[in-house]
């Protein structure tokens, strides 16, 4: 009864995101919300779940996990969720690409801004950092997450970082795919085919696995398997999600990658939130 609970109320602050960063994007007519709305779900668990150490208190006293959003472009999903758990005043998502703030359409680092740990977009570079982290923090047993957009796997950093973590056995480290299965250019699979992805990432040396990326119970099941994990092979969560998840308009539409809703969309996409 309790993990029901849990999960309903996962779902209902995810709706409630959804329609905040709905808001500030179509207010500021600026940020990527068809993958914002496809990792909001994989990011609240991590960090929601309190399975990890990212919480306030970790963050202040420096023993905190790490978490690496390798697809900077969706960092309004990040900020969202760095808000609601109040990590730090400077998180307040109204500023959101406002003249002076700190949160820009691509996260950077400050020590304003606990849990943005590198300068990140769609370039490939947080898997090979995380993996440095990963090392780093071996014997320390801190966990490492990255997420990267499967658009982004097309950089071949991801596969020499795959190569190294593999190498080391980093255990500590999880590479989570949003396989979303879009990027700004088209569907991935009619611009250079990543399939079989899991069995392609799974030859590189991972514990890979596929799941539903909106399944709350699923994905946390995988995230607690990851953190209990204390040797062996890093360890790889291909996402399946929905660009645009919780609206039938933007789920269809590849323009919202990076297009504001027009005032008819906006309104019919808030119909769609409920």
């Amino acid at each position: 009864m309790v993990v029901l609970q849990m999960l309903s109320e996962l779902k209902k602050i995810a709706n409630y995101l959804r329609i905040k960063i709905l808001k500030i994007i179509f207010r500021v007519k600026k940020g990527h919300i068809g993958g914002s709305f496809s990792c909001l779900d994989i990011i609240i668990c991590i960090y929601l779940s309190k399975i990890f150490k990212l919480t306030k208190n970790h963050f202040n006293n420096n023993s905190n996990d790490f978490f690496i959003l390798s697809k900077g472009h969706n960092a309004i999903a990040l900020y969202s969720v760095l808000d609601f758990l109040k990590i730090s005043k400077n998180y307040k998502l109204d500023n959101f690409h406002q003249s002076g703030s700190l949160l820009t359409e691509h996260p950077s680092p400050s020590k304003k801004l606990p849990g943005i740990e590198i300068e990140t977009g769609s370039l490939g570079n947080g898997l090979g950092v995380g993996a440095g982290f990963a090392f780093a923090n071996k014997d320390n047993k801190k966990k490492v997450i990255v997420l990267v957009g499967d658009g982004e796997l097309y950089e071949g950093s991801n596969w020499e970082a795959m190569i190294l973590a593999a190498n080391y056995k980093l255990y500590n480290l999880l590479l989570i795919v949003d396989r979303n299965f879009a990027m700004t250019l088209d569907r991935t699979e009619d611009v250079m085919r990543l399939e079989n992805l899991e069995k392609k990432i799974k030859s590189f040396g991972f514990e890979t696995a596929t799941i539903d990326g909106h399944n709350y119970s699923t994905i946390l099941r995988k995230l607690k398997k990851f953190k209990s994990k204390k040797s062996g092979p890093p360890m790889c969560i291909i996402a399946k999600t929905k660009k645009g998840k919780g609206s039938s308009i933007m789920e269809s539409d590849l323009k919202f990658h990076h297009g504001v809703p027009s005032p008819a969309e906006y309104e019919n996409i808030l119909k769609n939130l409920g």
